[in-house]
This record gives structure tokens, C-alpha cells and sequence, in this order.
């Protein structure tokens, strides 16, 4: 997911097996059925009208939306000379997600969508979710797309960590990774160290999410989700997503992702 490779004609499909080395077309990565050139193809892979939800163009409904934002998305990308690389995708029953990186003469943009299949095959709806201010200089608040989902099934150890970041609980938030774990911010940036950045947050008051909807295997989870609160900012809820990866038999987080326009604390300088 998110496209059906049957709905896209044999020559597309045998560009996109040759140039990702596979014998067969499982299912259509977000940007190559974009920018194929065939919205006819992405017209038929919803099961009723098209719905996407996008950072910068808010909700995009219907067949003649999703028309022209393709040929728009194949515009920008031909203009610039930009490309998108999947990181990785996973696809669950009625659910998946992929990440992708956008990259340019710019630079690069981290980019992650969920797609929701209800059928287990024709999309109802994709949202997307990366920073806009790699587009327009500064931050902006994203309202939720979701609502909270207080039941939702989350891995121990995540819900763990949530509960850490609310209570401003930094050695249980810190706990939750592996040695080696690693955060990603939603710039691209690597954090250079996990203690300081849960001390920042832990210092500013918490961070405090409403945990919406999780998506994923026993490896990687996508948890779309609601800021609420993150120290005393004051600032609405806002609408984002990160992607965890687990170790082996889920006991702590290896890598976090972060898909979201939330200006976090800064890190104390050395």
C-alpha cells in the first residue's frame, strides 16, 4: 500500500520492477504512483472519494483534488530534480504506513503517511505528516486529524514511555531505549545524546500525548497521535506522528521517528 499495482499499466510496472530489482510489484510506494503519470490508477485505489490529508494543502476530497495535486507533486519534482526514496513500509490488515525521504539540491525532508484500508485493499484515506517548515521558514500548528483512542493497544514499553514524558520522568523516558537507541527529529536531525534530549523536555514539564491510532508488525509501530500539553507552552493540540522500531521481543525502542511541526526544547549547550 498505498496504490494497487494492478491498476497501473504494464510499462509502469515494469520501470518500477527493474528499478527496484523485484520480480514482482507487491504493492505501489506512495511517491512512484504519484508520479507515474496515470491518475486514473490512483482514482480507482480509493474505495469511495478520494481523501488525502496534507501538511501544507490541508484536506485534499474528491477525484478532481487528488488530479491536480498529482500533477502538481510530478511538477515540483521534475522542476527541482528531486527524488523519494522509501525507507521502509508495512502493511497490517486495515492499516499501514510508509516512510519515505524526499531529497533535492535543498536538501532532504523526512516524510511519513498512514494509509487506511478498512477492506484490506481499496484505500479510505492517507494522512501525511512531516515538518512544512522545510517549505515556508517557519512552524506551523497542525490540528488533529484524529481523535484520541484512550483504549488503544499500545506495546508495554511505549506505553511506558509516554507515561514517562508526561510525568517529566527522565530516567524511566531514557530507560525506554537501548543503548545504542537513537531520536530522530522531525528536521532530519539526529539527537546527539537521549538523556539531554528527555532532560530538556523533562526540565520544560512534560510532554503529554494523546495516543490516537497504532499501525505496524512486533518491529515497527506508527503511532499517530495529539500533543496536548508540552511544558507550559500554552500551545492547541497538534496533530503528528512518530515511528518507533523495537528490539527483538519488544522490551525497548531502538530508533523513534518523529513526524510532527512541535518545536521542542532546545538541548543545554556544552
Amino acid at each position: 500500500m498505498p496504490w494497487m499495482p494492478e491498476l497501473f499499466s504494464e510499462s509502469v510496472l515494469e520501470e518500477w520492477r527493474e528499478r527496484h530489482a523485484r520480480r514482482k510489484i507487491v504493492d505501489v510506494p506512495y511517491y512512484d504512483g504519484l508520479l507515474a503519470g496515470e491518475p486514473d490508477a490512483l482514482i480507482g485505489a480509493f474505495a469511495g472519494e478520494p481523501t488525502v490529508f496534507h501538511p501544507v494543502r490541508g484536506r485534499l476530497e474528491g477525484e478532481w483534488q487528488l488530479r491536480a495535486y498529482a500533477a502538481e507533486v510530478r511538477g515540483w519534482f521534475r522542476a527541482r530534480g528531486a527524488e523519494a526514496q522509501e525507507l521502509q513500509h508495512v502493511v497490517g490488515p486495515q492499516r499501514g504506513f510508509e516512510e519515505v525521504l524526499v531529497t533535492g539540491p535543498t536538501g532532504a525532508l523526512p516524510l511519513a503517511l498512514v494509509a487506511d484500508h478498512a477492506d484490506g485493499s481499496h484505500l479510505d484515506e492517507i494522512r501525511i505528516y512531516f515538518s512544512v517548515e522545510h517549505f515556508i521558514g517557519h512552524r506551523v500548528t497542525r490540528q488533529p486529524l484524529l481523535q484520541a483512542a484512550p483504549h488503544v493497544e499500545l506495546p508495554p514499553v511505549i506505553a511506558e514511555y509516554l507515561r514517562a514524558l508526561a510525568d517529566a520522568d527522565l530516567e524511566a523516558a531514557s530507560a525506554a531505549y537501548t543503548k545504542a537507541g537513537t531520536i530522530r527529529s522531525a528536521d532530519g536531525t539526529v539527537a546527539p545524546d537521549l538523556h539531554e534530549f528527555h532532560a530538556a523536555i523533562c526540565r520544560a514539564g512534560g510532554l503529554v500525548l494523546d495516543a490516537c491510532r497504532l499501525t505496524g508488525d512486533e518491529r515497527s509501530v506508527a503511532l499517530e497521535y495529539n500533543v496536548l500539553r508540552l511544558g507550559d507552552s500554552g500551545a492547541p493540540p497538534q496533530a503528528g506522528v512518530v515511528v518507533f522500531d523495537l528490539e527483538s521481543g519488544g522490551a525497548r525502542i531502538k530508533a523513534a521517528r518523529i513526524y510532527d511541526d512541535v518545536e521542542r526544547p532546545r538541548l543545554s549547550q556544552p
